[in-house]
C-alpha cells in the first residue's frame, strides 16, 4: 500500500445469528505490517526501526437491529395426498402420492424444505413408517410452490397417521393428522390435519 491509500478486508462469515432484537459485536482488529518507506503510522512498537515490523490493534463495537422480514404467521403449510387413479378416493391396493403445499403472503420469497414421516402398512396387522422429504421456493405476496415427497403403497384399509414438519430459515410448520383408506370405493378419501407452528 503508498500512503493515503486505502484497501477494504473483509472478514469470514460469523455464526448465524437467532431471533430479533439488538446483538452487540464487538472485537480487536489486529495489523502486523512492515514499512518500506516514508512515514509510519502509531506502532506499538514505535521505537522500532524503520523497516521493523509493527503492530496496530483497534477495538470495535456496534450495536446492530435483528429484523426478521418473514413473519411465520404468514405462511401456510398442508399435505396434498392423490390417489393413483385421480377419483379422490383412497382404497385399499392403492399407491398415493404424497405432496407438501407451502403458501407464503411475506413480501419475500422463502425457500426450505419438508420433511414427512407417514405410517405404511406392511401387512393386515402391522405398520411401518417411512420418511419422505423434498425443497421448496415460494414466492412472496402469496406465492406457492408444491413439492412431491414420494409415494407408498397401501394394500390394507385402516387410518393411518403423518406429521410433516416444513423448515424455512429460522423457522418451522409442523403438521400432524391421520388419513383413512376405505375397502372400497363407498367413500371418499379423507385428511385430518393439527397443524402447528415451531419457531426455532
Amino acid at each position: 500500500m503508498h500512503k493515503d491509500e486505502i484497501m477494504t478486508v473483509e472478514s469470514s462469515i460469523s455464526g448465524r445469528v437467532y431471533g430479533t432484537g439488538n446483538v452487540l459485536v464487538s472485537g480487536t482488529v489486529k495489523i502486523t505490517y512492515k514499512p518500506s518507506s516514508g512515514d509510519t503510522p502509531l506502532s506499538t512498537y514505535s521505537e522500532y526501526s524503520l523497516t521493523s515490523t509493527r503492530l496496530i490493534e483497534v477495538p470495535y463495537s456496534a450495536t446492530i437491529n435483528l429484523e426478521d422480514p418473514i413473519d411465520p404467521g404468514k405462511v401456510q403449510a398442508s399435505l396434498l395426498i392423490q390417489d393413483s387413479d385421480g377419483d379422490g378416493e383412497f382404497e385399499e391396493g392403492e399407491d398415493l402420492t404424497f405432496k407438501a403445499v407451502v403458501r407464503n403472503y411475506n413480501s419475500e420469497m422463502i425457500s426450505g424444505s419438508c420433511t414427512l414421516e407417514v405410517e405404511v402398512p406392511q401387512t393386515s396387522t402391522s405398520r411401518g413408517t417411512v420418511e419422505m422429504f423434498g425443497s421448496f421456493n415460494a414466492a412472496g405476496g402469496g406465492g406457492s410452490d408444491t413439492v412431491t415427497l414420494g409415494s407408498a403403497h397401501y394394500a390394507y384399509s385402516g387410518s393411518y397417521s403423518y406429521t410433516m414438519g416444513c423448515s424455512f430459515g429460522q423457522h418451522s410448520k409442523i403438521l400432524s393428522g391421520y388419513f383413512v383408506v376405505s375397502k372400497g370405493s363407498t367413500s371418499s378419501g379423507k385428511l385430518w390435519a393439527l397443524p402447528r407452528v415451531r419457531k426455532w
